[in-house]
């Protein structure tokens, strides 16, 4: 009874992929065109039960509402094959680690909590690829290449 108020709900960032398909096709970022996407790939989420939240000019908080926990989880397995997150010297361009705000609110969110796991998740050849694919500016591959995670 009353199942309609039980909604389970997933916050993610979009990821780069995605980010970069939805552009690709001359769309901006919408829970319409993240629908749209989505329903590419054989999910079945109603654009009502998205929430788009743009915070800078590549960042883009996520949300979906589910009503069903199968519904949920599907979804989970299919975002999970997308790891690859946008750096924070494009998302927050105005920061660099160590500064005001790298570790406050949503700047920490993303860079310490999420961006920063999937970057040690890297291999130092993928780390490599991923500076030079991103144009890492030097302030920022110097830290990287020297801090010990």
């Amino acid at each position: 009874m009353f199942n309609f108020f039980n909604k389970r709900v997933h916050r993610f960032y979009l990821p780069s992929k995605i980010y970069y398909n939805i552009l690709e096709k001359g769309n901006d970022i919408s829970a319409k065109t993240v629908n749209a996407f989505l329903n590419e790939h054989g999910l079945s989420v109603g654009e009502k039960q998205i929430t788009v939240q743009s915070i800078s000019e590549f960042l883009f908080s996520i949300t979906i509402k589910f009503k069903k926990r199968d519904e949920q989880m599907s979804f989970v397995t299919f975002i999970s094959q997308f790891k690859e997150l946008l750096p924070p010297w494009m998302t927050f361009p105005g920061i660099f680690q160590g500064v005001p705000r790298w570790n406050q609110g949503i700047e920490e969110d993303y860079c310490v909590l999420h961006w920063l796991p999937y970057w040690k998740s890297l291999t130092h050849n993928e780390k490599e690829v991923y500076m030079s694919k991103y144009s890492c500016p030097s302030p920022w591959e110097a830290w990287l290449r020297t801090t010990k995670f």
